[in-house]
């Protein structure tokens, strides 16, 4: 159920025949932030597991090593 202040303001500034595609872009770019989330936190349960202590930017450098 969509909250009805929401669906208002979609409804002013979303074109009718463009809403069902602006509600799936919004979904699929929701969806794609909630698996991140749940990565990060496969990521940090490895590395509580195995004793890691890396800061997210030297996981970043390490990550895009040889990427360059």
């Amino acid at each position: 159920m969509l909250d009805r202040s929401l669906f208002l303001e979609i409804k002013q500034y979303v074109p009718e025949g463009d809403r069902s595609d602006f509600a799936n872009g919004a979904l699929s770019e929701a969806l794609i932030l909630v698996k991140r989330r749940a990565a990060f936190k496969q990521i940090d349960k490895i590395r509580e597991k195995m004793d890691l202590h890396i800061s997210m930017d030297e996981f970043r450098k390490l990550r895009a090593y040889g990427r360059e």
